[in-house]
């Protein structure tokens, strides 16, 4: 199972066995790609979820929620197969996330090198060239 499928399950379980509602905000911030709303929830229930054993997972799952918040950047830019890093750059401003250039650059290169955009980089063109078919297809 992916880790996005492990996070939901373990949702299920226990946000209604064991009254940790808190995972409902989890889950909401990784749909929607709300990055802020995610790191404020972890950091906020950092002491839970480091003794259930859960905080170093959801912060591993911090590049999933990356990879939907880009996700909706390319859908709000027309599914084009070229985005433009400051198309990248304004959603991650929007998120409240550092949005310069190289932090831009980074980031991108990581959810590519980490399998969660299918694509490459085009410094030259100043944009990610991405896959016409599936380019944010989740990890297996």
């Amino acid at each position: 199972k992916s880790q996005a499928q492990c996070f939901l399950v373990l949702h299920d379980c226990l946000s209604s066995r064991m009254n940790l509602n808190y995972l409902v905000t989890l889950v909401q911030a990784f749909q929607s790609g709300n990055l802020a709303a995610f790191d404020r929830c972890l950091l906020q229930y950092m002491e839970p979820l480091v003794r259930g054993g859960f905080y170093l997972q959801l912060e591993k799952l911090r590049l999933a929620v990356l990879r939907n918040l880009m996700k909706h950047a390319y859908e709000c830019n027309g599914c084009k197969p070229q985005m433009k890093l400051s198309v990248a750059s304004a959603a991650l401003k929007a998120a409240g996330q550092p949005d310069d250039n190289l932090t831009v650059q980074a980031l991108m290169s990581n959810l590519i090198a980490k399998g969660h955009l299918k694509g490459f980089m085009s410094l030259q063109h100043d944009c990610v060239v991405l896959r016409k078919e599936d380019p944010f297809r989740q990890n297996e």
